[in-house]
């Protein structure tokens, strides 16, 4: 249960990887439109999220903040510090920080995807045409690969616009999972999160052995990272509640913190503002 628990807090956060990512005259991804290559180091953000668990007709609840800073940034990607503190039964406990290099496709260093162009499309949202140019991205990975096909248009935030992926094991052949993501509302709010005038409203849907996990996320081009809140719900087979998820952006900054470190300076001067 604990890894289902860690899967589903996550699922909000893995959304916002690519909804404020960008195409350039290129094939293939670059820093001027990720939620984090196109600000500068120092800046970063701090996320709540909130747990909602059922086994045996009990409900577990857990709460994580998670501070992430951007160390570095280059041609070929960022690099990520993320610091984790878990709330349990009223006490606050530390993990260790974590760097995370990270290319601007979502690789790790040294999974370099292969990139096809398959030329453009056309979808809509909310009514609006989107010209889109669609890229499918291959990447390897033990024992099988994993393929996705993105629909991305250069004019309009948040650029891209709809991403299908599909995980393949040894055969090659029916998927092990699956997750499609798109952008259903450029122009949206999210519950207390008034101060963004404009957000995209992006859905995601993963399917696997384990069931259903659907995502709603609300993101912002001016926020590190990209994310302002987002909801995360997980089915089993038999479509039984089985996770809920809840995420909202607590703090963010574009500078580094200048006389202050760690993660709860920020929590403690945040819960005082609101």
């Amino acid at each position: 249960m604990e890894s289902v628990r860690a899967k589903c807090a996550w699922a909000c956060l893995a959304v916002l990887v690519w909804s404020a990512q960008s195409l350039g005259q290129q094939a293939g991804l670059t820093r001027q439109h990720h939620p984090w290559g196109q600000f500068q180091p120092g800046a970063w953000n701090l996320v709540r999220v909130t747990t909602e668990s059922y086994e045996g007709g009990q409900m577990l609840k857990s709460v994580t903040e998670t501070s992430t800073t951007l160390n570095a940034v280059d041609e070929a990607g960022v690099t990520l510090k993320v610091e984790v503190a878990v709330l349990v039964g009223g006490k606050r406990l530390d993990t260790d920080p974590q760097t995370l290099r990270q290319g601007f496709h979502g690789e790790v260093a040294g999974n370099e995807p292969v990139i096809r162009d398959l030329g453009r499309a056309e979808l809509v949202v909310e009514n609006r045409r989107v010209d889109c140019r669609v890229l499918e991205l291959e990447f390897p990975r033990p024992g099988g690969r994993r393929l996705s096909k993105i629909w991305y248009s250069d004019a309009v935030d948040p650029y891209i616009i709809k991403r299908v992926t599909a995980v393949y094991g040894d055969d090659l052949k029916a998927p092990i999972s699956k997750t499609s993501v798109e952008v259903v509302s450029l122009e949206a709010s999210c519950g207390k999160s008034r101060n963004f005038r404009r957000a995209a409203r992006v859905k995601s849907v993963h399917e696997d052995a384990s069931g259903t996990t659907t995502t709603w996320a609300s993101t912002s081009s001016v926020v590190p990272g990209g994310v302002i809140c987002c909801s995360s719900q997980q089915v089993d087979k038999e479509g039984r509640l089985v996770l809920r998820s809840n995420m909202q952006l607590l703090d963010y900054g574009l500078q580094p913190s200048q006389g202050r470190s760690g993660l709860f300076w920020r929590w403690r001067s945040t819960r005082g503002r609101r």
